[in-house]
């Protein structure tokens, strides 16, 4: 039954929380700067006093270390309650599409703090000042309490999606699957959201995937919207139409590393479903397994094709 299987992702999603990064920095008043849970992600810290920080974005290149993605940051800071911090993020600069000069944090960035992971709020304007000549992005800030959590946008991790599914257990409109493994051994989970006995061959098929670049968080609190609209009672009329396909983490290990915008061997498993590579891509290969033959075309666009399936 689908609590069986969706009891053995979620102790393979445990088994592996070990693997995320231990960036930590601490200062002799214990204020503390660590990335060691689900999705953090720094590259160097370097501390130039007791309440002043620069630090680093890890990035993330391809296979061919090219195209470097500086975009995601996420990190807590703890014993800082009421102390005036500066923390500066450095090392920006990305590569797209071969050409230098990629910025995902700019001027315009105001990235989100929360005192328990599950409330964001935007910094204010007077909380950042962006160096253009230096290209980094300075955070003033005072923490209310002595833990604090910062990323570029609200976070939604392979965690959140456990608790998401858990709320919907025994909806009969629900079914749970994996269809593969990612190359670090994590499920690729299928999601089904449907009448009962309506099938893919008389049914219109609605595919929409999220997280193709893990650091894209925003994909998966649409996604959540979503399920969560089409699973409201008063809602279920859109089930007499279509079935839906969810593939909710398209990337679970780059989403757990606190990655960016490739896979484990450096694959943009959004630019790459036109290379058959099915050991060093199986959440692609496993996504093409399940969409009907021919569905998939060279050109046109996969968005213009006639089919019984629509992909999001």
């Amino acid at each position: 039954m689908r609590l069986a299987k969706y009891n053995l992702v979620f102790l393979l999603s445990c088994v592996i929380l070990p693997a995320y990064s231990q960036i930590t920095s601490k200062t002799e008043a214990q204020i503390t700067i660590t990335t060691n849970f689900e999705a953090g992600s720094l590259g160097t810290i370097e501390q130039l006093s007791k309440t002043h920080w620069r630090c680093a974005l890890a990035g993330e290149s391809d296979w061919q270390n090219r195209n470097r993605q500086a975009s995601w940051f996420y990190f807590r800071i703890d014993g800082a309650k009421d102390q005036d911090l500066t923390i500066d993020l450095v090392d920006l600069l990305g590569e797209y599409n071969y050409k230098s000069g990629n910025y995902a944090v700019t001027s315009q960035s105001r990235p989100v703090f929360s005192y328990d992971q599950k409330n964001w709020h935007h910094l204010t304007d007077d909380e950042v000042i962006w160096d253009g000549k230096n290209i980094e992005l300075q955070l003033q800030i005072r923490p209310l309490e002595n833990t604090i959590w910062i990323a570029h946008q609200p976070p939604y991790t392979t965690t959140q999606l456990d608790e998401m599914l858990l709320s919907f257990e025994g909806n009969e409109h629900l079914q749970i699957e994996s269809i593969g493994l990612t190359p670090e051994g994590r499920d690729m989970l299928l999601l089904t959201v449907g009448r009962s006995g309506k099938s893919v061959q008389s049914t219109k098929v609605i595919w929409i995937m999220a997280r193709q670049h893990a650091w894209e968080s925003g994909t998966s609190w649409v996604m959540e919207g979503i399920i969560r609209y089409l699973l409201s009672s008063e809602r279920s009329e859109l089930l007499d139409h279509f079935i839906f396909k969810f593939m909710p983490m398209a990337d679970p290990d780059g989403v757990a590393r606190g990655g960016v915008r490739f896979n484990t061997f450096g694959h943009d498993l959004n630019r790459n479903w036109d290379l058959v590579k099915a050991a060093e891509m199986p959440e692609i290969f496993t996504q093409k397994k399940r969409l009907p033959n021919g569905y998939l075309l060279e050109t046109p666009s996969i968005f213009s094709h006639p089919a019984q399936y629509r992909i999001c």
